[in-house]
């Protein structure tokens, strides 16, 4: 029925719209024909005041009526604007009793679709044109008639006058009846729409009419077949409450005998049991707790828990029951009841109703006495037991620790004399090839002496040309250099003497750097001397200073793998002597700049070095009193410095004996 109702409604609203929509397109055709009309009778009014024009003399009113023409189809243009964009129209109505006044009616209009209708209207722009350009060329041959007349000009211009009349006349004519017929259209055109909309309204209260009563006949048949279906329903409705009302009482039966049987199940649980609301309140126990706190069943029933378990007016901070009503969530806890002097394992559970919100809480307490005194004694056991394991770990790891000690160190003393002997080895092969080295040089030295003399005898006494002279030349000055490289070789194997001279350190530069001259130019390594002007002498144990020179350039020479440059600077400071051997090759790990100058400590390769030299220069120069340090940098290079002092003045030579 709801739906019948409904959808009846909807359809009286519908038709309803309908009927609005069509007597708003019926009002808006009513406007548009008035409208029409108005132009119709405009477009009447200027053609006869454009005959009325013709038959005038005087020129005022001539000026007067083609003024009225002017105004009239101004009208027009206005009637056919509001027809083309819509708007308001201004119909202007005589008033009986007052010619002069005039009463304005407005008839709004909106635009409408129908393009026929407005092509039609917009015909008559054209014709306005053609009369505004047919009033002027009238104008202009009545003026000239005028003017033949005051001139009593002759009567033959004139009667051509008159013809340019007539012919204008007839010319005329075609324009007054498109303008009579684009009148007739317009009312036709309006007539025929007005009937049209009239024909539509009618059917579509008919077709009203026809909805609405077989709305009504769909109604009344879906209300008498609800009526039959509902009566049905409400017969098999009775004959299930019937049934159900049958069940409902065996399942009364039901549940009162389970009910009798949960209650004796829960007074035969051994653990005490108490079943709790949100206040703590009892609200259910079983006679194992009434026999625990020795109060009857009935008595206990709306306590508070806590008074009748611990014996205090609030809950104590461990209470489970807080705890559960806090979070929802079961809770178990083990506390010992000195009210009762037993330990219970105590479990709480959360108690929802149907609709699921917390009511309470079911407490199971169990007596686990026993089991915490068979705990206590064997806490008591593990305890012991646990001392004596204790203290024999403590005489077992003490001889661990003892044991392990020996034996680290005897691994250490062990690697520490493999690398003494392998260093020692090393030392000796060392020493060996210096000692082979001298012989070599001293065995070299005789023969370099003879060829000397002999081509300082061939300079001294025979006559050369310029070229041999020049070869001569550079074959003693390589005699020269070879007797100073045997020099500086034998000079650095002659064991030390420890005895402090004055010395050209820029001279011991070179004689070092003359001995590693091959080496440079194979690894091609360039070499720079940036030294001091006006170095003074310092006193030092020459070949040790020698010793130092060489294992700082041997060093440098080592960082520069691929080739590179060593830079040797001296400087003159205060009381001392600086000299700085720098390179650009691989530099030192930020780690092993603590390490190089301990003993043994080496990164080359095996038999590469011993890792005794930069020991021993440190040895050497701080018994020299001076200072030897490093700056390095990875991939960039690194820069050792030594400082020496200068000579003393009044020096004792004797004081500076060093043994070693």
């Amino acid at each position: 029925m709801l739906t019948g109702a409904f959808l009846l409604m909807s359809t009286h609203f519908y038709f309803h719209h309908l009927l609005t929509q069509l007597e708003k397109t019926t009002a808006n055709e009513r406007a548009r024909r008035i409208i029409g009309e108005q132009i119709v009778s405009d477009l009447h009014q200027a053609s006869a005041q454009f005959y009325q024009m013709l038959a005038e003399v005087r020129m005022e009113k001539r000026k007067f009526t083609q003024n009225l023409i002017q105004q009239e189809l101004a009208d027009i243009r206005s009637a056919l604007k509001v027809i083309e964009v819509g708007g308001v129209f201004h119909k202007a109505i005589q008033l009986n009793f007052s010619p002069e006044e005039k009463l304005i009616d407005e008839i709004p209009y909106k635009k409408t679709d129908k393009e026929r209708y407005l092509i039609e209207l917009l015909e008559i722009n054209p014709l306005l044109t053609e009369i505004e350009e047919k009033m002027i060329i009238l104008e202009n041959l009545l003026h000239k008639r005028d003017e033949l007349q005051q001139s009593a000009s002759q009567n033959n211009d004139q009667f051509q006058i008159q013809q340019e009349l007539h012919r204008f006349l007839k010319n005329t004519e075609p324009l007054f009846n498109k303008i009579s017929e684009a009148g007739k259209s317009i009312y036709f055109i309006n007539t025929k729409r007005l009937h049209e909309l009239d024909i539509e309204e009618k059917a579509l209260a008919r077709k009203y009419q026809k909805v609405e009563l077989a709305i009504f006949i769909s109604i009344f048949t879906l209300t008498f077949t609800l009526f039959f279906v509902l009566a049905q329903k409400i017969l098999s409705i009775n004959k299930k409450l019937q049934q159900e009302i049958l069940e409902k009482g065996q399942a009364e039966d039901l549940i009162s005998r389970a009910k009798q049987e949960w209650e004796r199940t829960f007074d035969a649980v051994p653990d005490p049991i108490v079943l709790l609301d949100r206040e703590h309140r009892i609200i259910r126990l079983n006679k194992a707790m009434a026999s625990l706190v020795g109060k009857p069943v009935a008595q206990c029933v709306g306590l508070k828990c806590y008074q009748v378990m611990h014996g205090t007016d609030a809950p104590p901070s461990y209470c489970p029951h807080s705890l559960l009503i806090n979070d929802q969530r079961e809770h178990k806890t083990v506390k010992f009841m000195d009210l009762f002097g037993i330990f219970f394992e105590i479990s709480v559970s959360p108690l929802f109703n149907r609709e699921g919100e917390l009511i309470g809480s079911v407490h199971i307490a169990r007596d686990i006495t026993d089991q915490k005194e068979a705990e206590n004694a064997l806490y008591k056991a593990n305890e012991e037991l646990e001392q004596k394991v204790e203290q024999r770990t403590i005489v077992l790891k003490r001889f661990i620790d003892e044991l392990q000690y020996e034996i680290s160190n005897r691994i250490k003393a062990e690697e520490a004399l493999f690398q003494t002997q392998h260093q020692l080895l090393h030392a000796e092969k060392l020493s060996a090839i210096g000692k082979l080295s001298a012989s070599i040089a001293h065995e070299f030295n005789n023969p370099l002496f003879a060829v000397m003399n002999i081509l300082s005898g061939v300079q001294q006494h025979e006559t050369l040309s310029p070229q041999n002279e020049r070869m001569l030349e550079l074959a003693i000055q390589e005699c020269d250099r070879m007797k100073m490289l045997i020099q500086n070789l034998r000079d650095f194997n002659r064991p030390s003497t420890g005895v402090h001279v004055a010395t050209d350190i820029h001279q011991t530069i070179d004689n070092m750097l003359l001995l590693c001259k091959k080496e440079f130019t194979d690894r091609k390594i360039m070499v720079e001397k940036n030294f001091a002007v006006n170095m003074p002498a310092i006193l030092v144990v020459k070949d040790q200073i020698c010793q130092v020179l060489l294992n700082l350039l041997t060093n440098a020479r080592d960082a520069c793998k691929n080739g590179g440059a060593i830079k040797i600077s001296t400087e003159v400071l205060d009381k001392q002597v600086a000299i700085s051997v720098e390179d650009n090759g691989c530099g030192i790990e930020p780690d092993h700049l603590h390490k190089i100058f301990k003993a043994f400590f080496t990164t080359k390769q095996e038999l590469s070095g011993t890792g005794l030299g930069l020991a021993v220069s440190l040895g050497i120069i701080e018994k020299h009193e001076g200072t030897i340090s490093v700056n390095s940098e990875l991939q960039k290079g690194s820069v050792f410095t030594i400082t020496l002092p200068i000579i003393p003045e009044n020096n004792d030579m004797g004081e500076y004996r060093i043994l070693i």
